[in-house]
């Protein structure tokens, strides 16, 4: 019953991956190359027009280039960390639903587990952009919830959140 247990694959020195099927010699041009995708979307949002579709899409777009742990150099998970707050600030600003968004959650997971795996210093900056992400996730989730309403939970593998609202008080104050 702990809920933080998880099992992971030791692979042996030369292989990675959640399978061990991506040996350390193919590993770098991958890296690479998922590199270059994330810096490219984080350029792409910079330039397209801010509605709700696009930033479903940026979020989309960003949940499939982080999927692969293995993959994100420690600048590109922090880059990884950067375009999902970029798109949970637009996210706000153009009144996107928590159900288009939700997604956004993993990519952050997947960064922050490339922190991790990587020993990286970024790891304590990582964890703040971590923070204001989920922030803004519960933000849009609390807007869209009611009292006695299912609570929302995304569950991902380092990252879980649960928003709920138990009460409303007469102040329209929720608990």
């Amino acid at each position: 019953g702990d809920p933080s247990c998880r099992a992971l694959c030791s692979c042996t020195d030369a292989f990675v991956g959640p399978a061990c099927g991506t040996s350390l010699g193919n590993l770098q041009p991958l890296v690479d190359i998922r590199s270059s995708l994330v810096a490219n979307l984080a350029t792409l949002i910079t330039r397209e027009d801010l509605n709700e579709e696009s930033v479903a899409s940026w979020v989309s777009g960003l949940v499939l280039l982080s999927e692969k742990t293995e993959e994100l150099s420690a600048a590109t998970a922090d880059s990884v960390l950067d375009v999902s707050t970029t798109a949970m600030q637009a996210a706000t600003a153009v009144g996107s639903g928590r159900d288009s968004i939700a997604a956004v959650l993993g990519a952050v997971d997947s960064a922050v587990s490339a922190l991790f795996s990587a020993g990286s210093a970024g790891v304590g900056d990582g964890v703040d952009k971590t923070r204001g992400v989920v922030q803004a996730m519960g933000s849009i989730s609390m807007s869209e919830v009611v009292a006695g309403e299912a609570p929302f939970i995304s569950a991902h593998p380092a990252l879980r959140m649960t928003a709920q609202v138990s009460e409303v008080g007469d102040d329209g104050s929720t608990e």
